[in-house]
């Protein structure tokens, strides 16, 4: 047998194979005869076998080299050896036919999955399944690449966006061999790893033009019925037909005084989806050096909505308005039709200028970052890099509006800074509450890094202690934190406890110069005391203790007082355990018909800030345990195998370690129902009696990808069914016969398969064609 052979002995497995239906009745008929009368059944209606050669192609010098380093097999990891005259022989468990993988390890012929033919695709799921007792011919080729430019048509407004320049095998054209995005620049596009000689088809799709297909003379083509084949290599230029070119919107930008370029500066349409309600935006398009753009990929008569976006922050973005203003809600904007040119008159956004000291000790680095926030935390819509002399400027924000700037530092190690908030005296303050507002735009805004500092000083330790260095006193720092600035302040640990040294000095390193702190003193013997002052014992009362910023002179007053007569524990007060409400919801992302995933709120009532515990998920006969950590703070997302489509879902929470002593185990439901799918309907608003109506129906859910059902269109008294299969994912285009003059509303209903309507409910939507 020869390679050019191998197509037609593929072809004739159709009718000499195992799988062959007459065949394999009379196998099976003579199996259940042999079964009756205690004979032998035949070993092939059990295993699954093929044999074939492999050819080598005109590039191989050494045939025995090369057969050496090929494999075969039924999937990637099951590699049988070739022999040496390119014979290979493949057995598994089992009749069901397989995809086979061919394997080159010195590179010579491209790997890959086998076609009917023989020949070697890239994916699987373009590959054929080849019964028991099929012989092979494999018939590989060299690499190859595909390359070539894509040219947009002369006269082409502005620059068009990026391609997407698809490759299909040349007998599938449903799903892409390999993609790449066009060159935003040149329009290069270059793929690798492509069968030599082996047919390829190839589309490029624009949002300014749509898809296009390479027809035979090598030219774009809109129909998708004139695509031609390549093979190794593409033709050097691709240059969509200028009737391609879909309708938008021409206009210019006026810069204000102080603006300079258009650097980074781009436009966008936006428009009210008439289906759902909502607003949408389209993707940005550039605009040129000399101020002019071009939104393209609108619809005829289209109304929209157009944006102007500088990534500098130096313009406001905005709407167009009237006299070509922008407004920051795209609500005030005005509508423009498709086709009318416009022009963007932008004014520069206010700035804060200033400049940061750095005093001893301390130091700016490429990383000092100065953000503006507004006076309820939130943050501007851009930040500034201070300069290595320290100098900076905020752009982005608005006239005569109040910020807080905040400073950050990532620190060097030859001069630490810490960061925080402008506030008085031009220092950095550690809480947003102590920074001082700045009104937009300022100049001339002054500010002084100081570096970390130490908490440091003495503990006056009593007459008669005996030190030990291996259980001295130690001295903990406390300051305020929260989780987040709605939290209320909490006083926690500062960094680790400083041991007190023999001669009661300590020393706690990384302090905020402008924070206020407590000390909190451990003796050996557990009692803790807390600093009051210079000049005042230490008290025992958290509440009543002092606060100092980072020093060194501090000093730990004690006294010597007598043993203090033992008194009678009091009786413990009994403790009132409280049930938690356990709240339990789906979560539609990441729910599909396999698994269900779920947010579980545990609501203590501010019996305790951060539960502990476990809670077991119950669903069906199976069930699932997990545990509630502090870091949790009450709230968790969980997976579970879904074991039925619909039913009640129980939660129970039961306590572990401390808020085992405040909370009681408790209970929460949740039911797990079918799900209305998103259908989406998009057809011509205006058509005319010559033409049929196109209607194009997306079916979306977040159960799964590819939803089937049926899909039936009602317009006045007349219907259309289509079915919805798995490999249209979702989307589906429908044709409808001419129709009369007229307004006609076409109702779209979406009706489950079986296999989902455990799962979706049906759901109804319409739109409006008007026909002229």
């Amino acid at each position: 047998m020869t390679p050019d052979d191998a197509p037609r002995k593929a072809a004739a497995l159709r009718h000499d194979s195992p799988t062959h239906p007459l065949r394999t009745a009379l196998i099976a008929l003579l199996a259940l005869t042999l079964a009756v009368v205690g004979g032998p059944v035949p070993a092939h209606t059990a295993d699954w076998t093929v044999s074939g050669t492999v050819f080598p192609p005109a590039e191989v010098t050494d045939t025995a080299e090369w057969f050496a380093g090929l494999s075969v097999g039924w999937n990637t990891g099951d590699n049988h050896v070739v022999g040496s005259d390119g014979s290979f022989t493949l057995s598994r468990p089992g009749s069901t036919p397989k995809k086979i993988h061919f394997k080159d390890s010195s590179g010579t012929t491209r790997g890959g999955w086998l076609l009917e033919d023989g020949t070697v695709t890239r994916w699987s799921n373009h590959s054929f399944e080849f019964p028991s007792g099929a012989t092979l011919s494999i018939a590989p080729k060299p690499p190859a690449a595909l390359s070539g430019h894509i040219v947009m048509p002369h006269g082409t407004p502005g620059r068009a966006p990026r391609s997407i320049v698809s490759i299909y095998v040349a007998t599938d054209t449903t799903t892409s061999e390999t993609w790449n995005y066009s060159n935003l620049d040149d329009g290069a596009f270059y793929f690798s790893n492509f069968s030599a000689g082996q047919p390829y088809r190839v589309s490029v799709t624009n949002r300014w033009f749509g898809t296009a297909w390479l027809a035979g003379d090598g030219t774009l083509s809109e129909s998708p019925t004139s695509y031609g084949t390549v093979s190794s290599a593409a033709p050097a230029t691709l240059t969509f037909p200028s009737s391609m070119l879909r309708p938008g919107i021409s206009g210019s930008i006026v810069l204000p005084d102080g603006a300079t370029d258009y650097n980074r500066v781009v436009v966008r349409a936006g428009y009210t989806d008439p289906d759902t309600g909502k607003f949408e935006v389209n993707d940005v398009d550039l605009v040129q050096p000399d101020g002019t753009f071009f939104l393209g990929g609108l619809e005829e008569g289209q109304n929209v909505k157009v944006q102007l976006i500088d990534w500098t922050g130096r313009l406001h973005d905005g709407w167009l308005a009237a006299d070509g203003k922008l407004v920051p809600a795209h609500a005030d904007g005005i509508e423009v039709t498709v086709g009318a040119p416009i022009t963007l008159r932008p004014h520069l956004s206010a700035t804060i200028r200033g400049k940061i000291t750095a005093s001893a000790g301390a130091a700016l680095n490429s990383h000092t970052t100065i953000w503006a926030r507004t006076l309820n935390g939130g943050g501007a819509g851009t930040y500034a890099r201070a300069e290595a002399d320290g100098t900076f400027e905020v752009f982005g924000l608005t006239e005569g509006k109040e910020y807080i700037l905040e400073f950050s530092n990532e620190s060097s190690e030859a001069h630490p800074a810490p960061g925080g908030y402008l506030g008085a005296g031009g220092k950095f303050y550690p809480y947003f509450e102590d920074g001082v507002p700045i009104t937009a735009p300022a100049q001339g805004v002054t500010a002084t890094l100081d570096p970390f500092a130490p908490l440091g000083g003495r503990v006056e330790l009593p007459s008669g202690f005996a030190h030990d260095a291996t259980s001295p006193p130690t001295v903990q720092a406390v300051h305020r934190d929260r989780v987040t600035i709605n939290q209320p302040w909490l006083w926690v640990p500062f960094g680790d406890p400083a041991p007190v040294a023999a001669d009661g000095t300590f020393s706690i390193p990384g302090g905020h110069p402008h924070k206020q702190y407590r000390l909190q003193l451990t003796w050996p013997d557990g009692r803790v005391v807390y600093w009051t002052s210079d000049t005042t014992v230490p008290v025992a009362d958290e509440a009543e203790a002092g606060t100092t910023t980072p020093r060194q002179d501090i000093v730990l007053l004690t006294v010597a007082a007598p043993t203090p007569k033992p008194e009678p524990e009091p009786e413990p007060e009994p403790v009132t355990r409280v049930a938690p409400k356990v709240t339990v919801k789906t979560l539609a992302k990441g729910t599909t018909r396999s698994k269900v995933r779920l947010r579980v709120t545990l609501d203590t009532a501010g019996t305790v800030a951060k539960p502990t515990g476990t809670l077991r998920v119950s669903y069906g006969k199976k069930s699932r345990t997990v545990k509630v950590k502090a870091k949790h703070q009450g709230k968790r997302t969980i997976k579970i195998p879904r074991t039925k489509a619909r039913g009640k879902i129980s939660v129970q929470y039961v306590p572990t370690g401390t808020s085992a002593v405040a909370l009681t185990p408790a209970t929460g439901t949740v039911k797990v129902a079918k799900v209305a799918p998103k259908v989406k309907v998009k057809a011509p608003k205006k058509a005319t009696t010559r033409s049929r109506v196109k209607v194009t129906v997306r079916v979306r859910t977040a159960l799964g990808a590819k939803p089937t059902g049926k899909v039936k269109i009602t317009y006045g008294k007349k219907t259309r069914s289509v079915r919805l299969a798995a490999k249209d994912k979702g989307k589906i285009t429908i044709r409808l016969p001419r129709l009369a003059k007229g307004k006609h509303t076409l109702r779209v209903r979406y009706t489950p398969a079986k296999t989902w309507r455990p799962y979706l409910k049906k759901n109804t939507t319409k739109t409006t064609v008007r026909v002229r």
